[in-house]
């Protein structure tokens, strides 16, 4: 793919879309550091949304638990009218997959880290609202 994102993002592969917006797997040009991309185009927001993403954004970055990933960047790119929001890139599967050939204690073992993990966003009045086993 090898096209540039915000001028510093070399997009390396597209990892989904959503409603709005898509997610790609990046690396920052300037650090070498790999990251995961989500960009919403500006077309397809509206001030309410664009009011909920800098929040998630602002909330996110505070975040700091073993189990959550760490957001690092966000902001508008002119070139294609875009918000985007940088994170952490966490290289996996989704949780069928993963789980398949487990066995049920190291299953719960997951369970128990996602629990903790949500548990510390609730502790924080953040309810997490796309929970499904590809996240």
């Amino acid at each position: 793919m090898n096209k540039k994102y915000n001028e510093r993002y070399e997009i390396l592969k597209h990892l989904g879309s959503g409603s709005i917006g898509s997610v790609f797997h990046v690396k920052n040009t300037k650090t070498d550091g790999y990251y995961a991309l989500k960009t919403l185009p500006a077309s397809k927001i509206n001030a309410v949304d664009l009011k909920s993403f800098q929040s998630e954004f602002d909330t996110l970055k505070k975040l700091d638990h073993p189990n959550i990933c760490h957001v690092f960047d966000a902001g508008f790119n002119a070139s294609d009218e875009s918000y985007y929001l940088v994170t952490e890139f966490i290289q996996g599967q989704n949780l069928y997959e993963y789980t398949a050939g487990l066995t049920i204690d190291q299953i719960e073992e997951l369970f128990v880290q996602a629990l903790r993990a949500f548990n510390y966003l609730h502790q924080q009045s953040i309810i997490h609202l796309d929970v499904k086993p590809q996240n």
